[in-house]
């Protein structure tokens, strides 16, 4: 697999994005449809299961919550109105819908299992190296 350089340059680091960016800034520009689609499909249709929370707005909080190095219930605690504006987070009755920890935990250690969550950062790593792409 090339590095993220190779198939960028570093435009993307030095002109792209700004010194700064918060990760859910950045995620609200990445594509992340194929993936959400391909978790659907592995994750969600083997076992019939409805979910309760949009499976993009949980693939970008796993992706906050692994670039923040944080727990489950910290990760969820420490997204402000910006952070829940760029991750879409859905606004009930003036109120941001956020997942509740143990719901959060449940689609990472149980839903997608280590394996899993493995291939959804390789899968948001190939698309923001799409993006960076497009962008130069």
């Amino acid at each position: 697999m090339a590095s993220f350089e190779e198939d960028c340059g570093t435009r993307f680091l030095d002109g792209i994005i700004e010194e700064g960016t918060s990760v859910t800034k950045l995620l609200s520009h990445v594509d992340l449809i194929p993936v959400e689609n391909h978790i659907r499909t592995k994750y969600y249709a083997k076992n019939g299961r409805k979910f309760c929370f949009d499976v993009g707005l949980m693939i970008r909080l796993v992706v906050v919550k692994s670039f923040r190095n944080l727990s489950f219930r910290k990760t969820l605690y420490s997204l402000t109105d910006e952070d829940c504006k760029y991750l879409k987070v859905p606004v009930i009755d003036g109120k941001y819908r956020i997942p509740s920890p143990s719901a959060f935990h449940n689609f990472v250690k149980n839903r997608l299992g280590k394996e899993g969550f493995a291939e959804i950062m390789e899968l948001v790593g190939n698309q923001l190296v799409k993006t960076a792409a497009k962008a130069q």
